[in-house]
């Protein structure tokens, strides 16, 4: 089978593993750190099958001997109460839900919270003398005179490139950016370039030990940023993914040995005061789960909000006393208007 890219990529090549370079996603995450001792795992929030595979790929980091992630979704001053969580006798679910409330009195998803009962699992089967994994927070509850970016990136160098520790770091694709800074517009006008996230002061540091893996999903268009408008490429890696034989499923790509890292990019945000953007420009690495027609929204977790953290959410949300049926129904309704892009993509691209 032989498939033509259009005039972004002129090459006729023949679609299967082996033409685009490319290694079934769990496979290829795992392979990247024989060369690499920090990834930057970037997704694009809310959409389901992210989460879901950072939980499915713990056992397999263990088994590698990469026992740390760090995850934007947690706060760095509850890393010994995650420890007792997932290192636990028994799996303590209220205690799961309290420390995602600690970080974020909104994000009620159950994949995000699943992901710790996916390490407690590991470290219940443990064998003797085997290491622990852990998950280690990046957000903070004072940041003080030092911006959110730079204080993940402090967390990481102490925590695992300091004491020479390989570790996984999953987070938005926004701080994910380690060797392309994303454009700064104002008013539709490129005003700069943003230099500072997460990823570029640790690339900048530790251009060796660094680097950036983005999971497959939708992108913002130049209208649209921050908000999701299209499918990157203008579908094309869904194109190529598609006519993959044998529908082989997830996979991933280093973008710097694979065909697909010459896609061009014409229509994003992130294209902006570029010339010839492709997407190994943007990332070292690519994983495809699912095309952007089969990606799905988060499920909310019921009872997020309840009798145990009720007060401390009117503190946080600021919203007046509301009650505990009212929380959850705002965060069922911001939830149902994040999904609202996802759908109005797969609305106008999907067959």
């Amino acid at each position: 089978m032989f498939f033509i890219f259009s005039s972004t990529l002129s090459n006729s090549v023949r679609t299967d593993y082996s033409t685009i370079n490319a290694k079934p996603a769990r496979d290829f995450l795992t392979s990247e750190f024989d060369s690499i001792d920090v990834i930057i795992l970037g997704e694009f929030h809310r959409i389901r099958e992210y989460p879901l595979f950072v939980a499915s790929m713990i056992p397999i980091l263990h088994k590698n001997g990469i026992n740390i992630l760090f995850s934007e979704f947690a706060l760095l001053e509850d890393s010994k109460l995650i420890d007792s969580l997932i290192s636990g006798k028994t799996y303590n679910e209220q205690l799961a839900v309290k420390i995602q409330h600690n970080n974020l009195w909104n994000w009620a998803y159950k994949e995000y919270i699943d992901i710790y009962f996916a390490a407690w699992k590991v470290n219940h089967a443990l064998k003797k003398g085997e290491e622990h994994f852990k998950i280690i927070g990046l957000d903070r509850k004072d940041y003080g005179d030092v911006d959110n970016d730079m204080a993940f990136a402090r967390t990481v160098i102490d925590n695992s490139i300091v004491i020479q520790r390989k570790a996984l770091v999953y987070c938005g694709i926004h701080h994910a950016f380690s060797n392309f800074n994303h454009p700064y517009v104002i008013k539709g006008r490129v005003e700069g370039y943003v230099s500072n996230r997460m990823g570029n002061i640790l690339y900048r540091k530790y251009p060796d030990k660094i680097r950036t893996v983005i999971m497959h999903g939708p992108w913002s268009t130049k209208e649209s940023f921050p908000y999701a408008g299209m499918p990157p490429f203008v579908k094309r890696i869904d194109s190529i993914a598609n006519r993959l034989p044998g529908n082989p499923g997830a996979f991933g790509v280093n973008t710097s040995e694979s065909i697909l890292g010459e896609l061009k990019d014409d229509s994003s945000f992130y294209c902006q005061g570029y010339n010839s953007m492709t997407l190994k420009k943007y990332c070292q690495g690519y994983i495809f789960l699912q095309p952007i027609c089969k990606l799905s929204p988060v499920i909310q977790l019921p009872n997020f909000i309840n009798n145990s953290n009720l007060e401390e959410t009117r503190k946080k949300a600021n919203m007046g006393n509301l009650s505990i049926q009212a929380f959850n129904d705002s965060i069922k309704m911001w939830l149902e208007q994040e999904s609202k892009d996802l759908i109005d993509i797969k609305r106008r691209t999907c067959n």
